[in-house]
This record gives C-alpha cells, sequence and structure tokens, in this order.
C-alpha cells in the first residue's frame, strides 16, 4: 500500500470512529491488516482492568494529523483477545460507549499504578521493525513547524514539573534535542538553570542554533550513545526519542541505561515522545534504580491521556 493510500485510510478510519457512540456491552472484532498501523493499538491497564483502544489521525488547523495525545473516543472497550489470521492481526473487545470510555479516562488519572502501553511493534510489510529514514530528520523549516507544534503539550507539562523541582544552578540534558525549540523553551522559562542539548545531525544543531540564543543554553554536535554530559552531573535528562520509528528497539535498551549514568542521586528523567515509548519502563526501571513517579498525563482541563515518565533516581 502506498504511503497516500495508508493515509486516506487512516482519515476514513478517524471519521468513523470519532463520530461514533457505540452502545455499550456488545463483543466486537477490528482487523489491522497493515504492519505498519500495529503501533496504533494501545492497551490502557487502569483499576485492575485492561482497555484496549486505537490511536487515530486528529484534525489540527484545517488538516489530518497524528498525535501523542489519547482522546476517549479512541478508547474501544475491554479488551478480550488478540489473535492473528490470514488477513492481520483481529484485535477482540467489549465494546465502550463515549460516556464510559471517559470515566474510564478519569479514573486513570487518579490511579498511580495506572500505565499505557503500546505492545505491538512498528513493523514494515516484510514484518522487519521499520523507523524513519535518517534523510528526514535534516532540519529544515516545515519540519520544525511539524515537529514544534506537536509537542506543545510536552513542553508544557515538563516545565510544570521541573519549575518547582530545581535549584538555580541545576543541569538539565536534551541527548538528541532535534530543531532546539524543546531545550531553548526550558532555557528561556527557568533563566537559572543551566540547559544542554546535543544532537547527532550537524545539520540539525545548525538549524538550532539558528533560532536559539540563550545565555544559559549550549548546542552541540553528538550522539546521544556518548553524552557531552558527565556522569552524575546531570539534574534533569530528556529522553524524547527512544520511540518507535525512530530507533530500534534493540537500541533504545542500551541507549536508556548509558543516560541514566548521567544522573545524580535523585534526579529525574522525563521520558516521553511524539509516537509509543518503546521501552517497558514500568516493568524495568527498579533494574536501572529507577522510581517510577508517574506515567500519565494531560494538559489542565482536558479529558486525555499522553505518555510522560516521571523516573526520579533512587540510587
Amino acid at each position: 500500500m502506498s504511503d497516500l493510500a495508508r493515509f486516506e485510510s487512516e482519515v476514513s478510519l478517524s471519521l468513523q470512529y470519532e463520530a461514533r457512540r457505540a452502545e455499550a456491552g456488545g463483543i466486537e472484532a477490528f482487523v489491522e491488516a497493515s504492519c505498519l498501523a500495529w503501533q496504533h493499538w494501545f492497551v490502557l491497564c487502569s483499576q485492575g482492568e485492561n482497555w484496549l483502544g486505537r490511536k487515530f489521525l486528529v484534525r489540527k488547523a484545517g488538516r489530518w494529523d497524528a498525535t501523542s495525545i489519547l482522546q476517549p473516543w479512541m478508547l474501544m472497550g475491554r479488551l478480550l483477545a488478540v489473535e492473528r489470521s490470514a488477513e492481520g492481526r483481529v484485535f477482540r473487545y467489549c465494546s465502550l460507549n463515549l460516556e464510559q470510555a471517559e470515566s474510564i479516562f478519569d479514573l486513570a488519572l487518579s490511579d498511580p499504578s495506572a500505565a499505557l502501553r503500546f505492545p505491538f511493534p512498528c513493523l514494515d510489510d516484510s514484518g522487519d521493525e521499520w523507523i524513519v529514514p535518517v534523510d528526514r530528520w535534516q532540519g529544515s523549516t516545515g519540519l520544525a513547524a511539524s515537529l514544534d507544534g506537536n509537542e506543545e503539550h510536552f513542553r508544557r507539562h515538563s516545565l510544570d514539573i521541573l519549575a518547582s523541582r530545581l535549584m538555580p544552578g541545576a543541569l538539565i540534558y536534551d541527548p538528541a534535542c532535534s530543531t532546539g525549540t524543546f531545550i531553548a523553551t526550558m532555557a528561556m522559562a527557568l533563566p537559572d538553570i543551566r540547559c544542554v542539548g546535543s544532537d547527532i545531525s550537524q545539520d540539525m544543531i545548525g538549524f538550532a542554533r539558528q533560532r536559539a540564543a540563550c545565555p544559559n543554553l549550549r548546542l552541540q554536535q553528538g550522539d546521544a550513545r556518548e553524552p557531552c554530559c558527565d556522569d552524575g552531573s546531570c539534574d534533569v535528562v530528556f529522553v524524547r526519542f527512544l520511540n518507535a520509528e525512530v530507533v530500534y528497539r534493540r537500541d533504545a535498551y542500551a541507549c536508556f541505561a548509558r543516560l541514566r549514568r548521567l544522573l545524580k542521586p535523585g534526579g529525574a528523567m522525563l521520558v516521553f515522545g511524539h509516537t509509543p515509548v518503546l521501552l517497558p519502563l514500568a516493568r524495568l526501571s527498579h533494574k536501572w534504580g529507577l522510581r517510577v513517579n508517574s506515567s500519565l498525563a494531560r494538559r489542565p482541563g482536558r479529558r486525555e491521556l499522553f505518555e510522560f515518565y516521571v523516573l526520579e533516581a533512587v540510587s
């Protein structure tokens, strides 16, 4: 299937499910044929139940776009089974109406053990793990507008967390700073905090330097696997690139373990991204000496959810 055909199919599905007001309690099945779409399926674990949902495109400023923000209408129902068939994966669930889905979202935010899982990897049509080609990450105004616009909620939530957490002189590090907008926003809002951003792409760092100039911000080219901050020196490390479509899962484990060593005792890793986080952090954080303070967030006054892990170094 071509990229255009996939996009048109996603728009059609999004229109169908955005408008849906299903009756509760019916047993339904959804067949997902495209390997690239499997990563759209998520499981919301809350109150001892597993709720099945699917990410859809949303309309923003007159265009259809993917987003990391999940809305209640994307929740399909109580998960019954996931099976393989000749047509693809079959997702079976006991359906919910919109009112029930909204209630489950509200309960999840008050449940400290609640978590989102995206259990199905992003695969190409051959069944191999798929990531975006490297040349698509070259700095440009169009790329910046797309990436920056889709992470505004992450910037706001990060600032809400950091404003009361950090003392003057603290060090925060963004090891894959991309367009530079994210770390520059932190630097401008927290002028007493030292901010460092790096990116593997020299082109992207050059682009970021043209757009961000703050006295407390340093930008430099570098690989996240070889950080430009010393071990045990960071109060906060942003991890917003170990995600589906961005890196291979096997590389995400090694990179996360390396970045963990940068934290001071009591420091925090904030983990999120445009696409699903690859690592099962709720299950493995103890292995890395981290405590999960939270894994879900929403914008104030909104009924929604997005992945946002706050992991605190306990050793």
